[in-house]
């Protein structure tokens, strides 16, 4: 006979294969119970040693036996709470049906099919309702122009229980379209002020540019064009004596022995007058050009 260890808590093993299938049958161990013959130290499960015990079905199993028993218990709840909701709606509508009919007063309320009013209601009642409507009763001598500024009207009618048009006043409001053109102007206006913040921006960057002139680098002993001098290019050469002096050729015409201005670099103090044209002007600058056999120029606009 076969001895089976079976890993589970409360369990004295071995067992053997009788006794492991009545505690399968009873829902005690699992098919994934870890389990392994006595004399072998490999450790499987229930269901690869005892494959049919899955399929044996003389004995049924506790959870195949409970499911008929928490069926019908489930079934009995529902059935119980759909008769509570059925008696709780009919409930109510009876008493919803019964205040509609007998107005909250005990006895039933009839509507006059000529007036649209309680046909049974107290003296009193029809005696205030009648006051009511005397006050209510616009005067002829009340009566003035409409002015043409005030809010227009729209009538409505309304159907009574006896077909009997009656009139009210509704007054269409006239507000939201101001409400709406004051927004429409005020982001007008507030773009308009982009606008002129932009082109303000602008202008005060050119100005800042041209007064600050515009950098060029040019090779030294070499004719060199420098375009838009006040609207027109200038042909320059340039040829470097020492550090004190240069010659210049400005369209051809040869200046010699231009003296270099010596100051302080970015205050204008080191800058040397070449060429004028209108409002713009050409400078010399005594400053190191970061080219090799190059000068730097500038053009201002003055």
């Amino acid at each position: 006979m076969n001895f089976y260890d079976v890993m589970a808590d409360g369990y004295h093993t071995p067992l053997t294969r009788t006794q492991i299938a009545d505690l399968f049958r009873a829902g005690r161990l699992g098919r994934n119970q870890p389990c392994k013959q006595a004399e072998k130290t490999e450790w499987r499960t229930i269901d690869e040693l005892f494959p049919l015990l899955k399929y044996d079905s003389s004995w049924p199993s506790p959870s195949a036996a409970s499911e008929p028993a928490k069926l019908s218990m489930r079934m009995r709840l529902s059935i119980l709470l759909a008769l509570a909701g059925g008696i709780v709606s009919l409930a109510l509508i009876l008493y919803f049906f019964t205040d509609a009919i007998f107005g909250g007063s005990g006895s039933p309320t009839i509507f006059s099919k000529r007036t649209g009013r309680p046909a049974n209601a107290p003296a009193s009642y029809l005696h205030s309702m009648s006051q009511a409507a005397t006050n209510n009763t616009p005067s002829t001598a009340d009566a003035r122009p409409v002015d043409k500024e005030q809010p227009r009207v729209r009538l409505a009618t309304q159907a009574t229980a006896s077909d009997a048009p009656s009139q009210s006043v509704v007054v269409a409001p006239q507000a939201q379209p101001t409400q709406e053109r004051l927004k429409a102007g005020q982001w007008q206006r507030e773009q308009a002020q982009v606008a002129r913040d932009r082109a303000d921006a602008e202008l005060r960057e050119r100005e800042r540019q041209e007064a600050a002139g515009r950098n060029e680098v040019v090779p030294l002993d070499q004719d060199t064009i420098i375009h838009n001098v006040g609207g027109s290019g200038v042909t320059i050469r340039i040829h470097d004596n020492d550090v004190t002096s240069f010659d210049v050729w400005i369209n051809g015409a040869r200046r010699r022995e231009v003296i270099k201005q010596k100051g302080i670099s970015g205050s204008r103090t080191d800058e040397t007058w070449l060429y004028g044209n209108g409002r713009a002007n050409l400078y010399y600058v005594w400053e190191i050009s970061g080219i090799l056999n190059h000068c730097l120029l500038r053009v201002r606009n003055e």
